[in-house]
């Protein structure tokens, strides 16, 4: 096999990438777990200096303006329907360029279902990716309690959870 002197064995990178967006398909509503939604992404090399104007965005059900905002250098910036429900201090690693990728949501509620969108963006590239939580209830007995049964156990004309779509008809 002939090979140019330029070519190598190491993958190249031609520009942003999203290399992986791990949201949870489903979370409990008010459970106090949190729900860490993570936007894995690479940049070539000469993405990760602090000129290259990398920022990482999040939106919700595709709304135009971002709930989450992060530039390398400054404090992430919780917006709309997010604001005063992140650990902006969570640090999904420990590289200055993907340090504050993710969302950490406090303690998920209802009206938080719906797509996220992670974006990506440099002053010479950009990538997103979306992908659909839901936050669940679950159905209360007349006594208030929470029915935790197996679905086999309950009727079938009783659901044994509600769920809500915030921005769908």
């Amino acid at each position: 096999m002939v090979r140019s002197r330029f070519e190598s064995d190491a993958p190249v990178v031609v520009g942003i990438q999203i290399a992986d967006l791990r949201v949870p398909a489903a979370v409990r509503n008010a459970s106090g777990s949190p729900a860490i939604l993570d936007c894995e992404f690479t940049l070539r090399p000469d993405e990760f200096n602090s000129d290259s104007g990398l920022v990482v965005k999040w939106f919700f059900n595709n709304g135009p303006a971002p709930v989450y905002q992060w530039i390398p250098g400054q404090k992430p910036q919780e917006l709309g329907i997010l604001k005063g429900r992140l650990n902006v201090s969570h640090r999904a690693s420990d590289n200055h360029a993907t340090m504050h990728r993710a969302l950490y949501i406090v303690n998920p509620t209802t009206e938080l279902s719906g797509d996220y969108k992670c974006f990506v963006s440099t002053f010479g590239d950009e990538d997103f990716m979306t992908k659909r939580m839901v936050v669940f209830a679950m159905r209360k007995s007349k006594a208030d309690g929470l029915i935790n049964k197996p679905l086999a156990y309950l009727p079938v004309n009783e659901p044994d959870a509600i769920f809500y779509f915030s921005g769908y008809a």
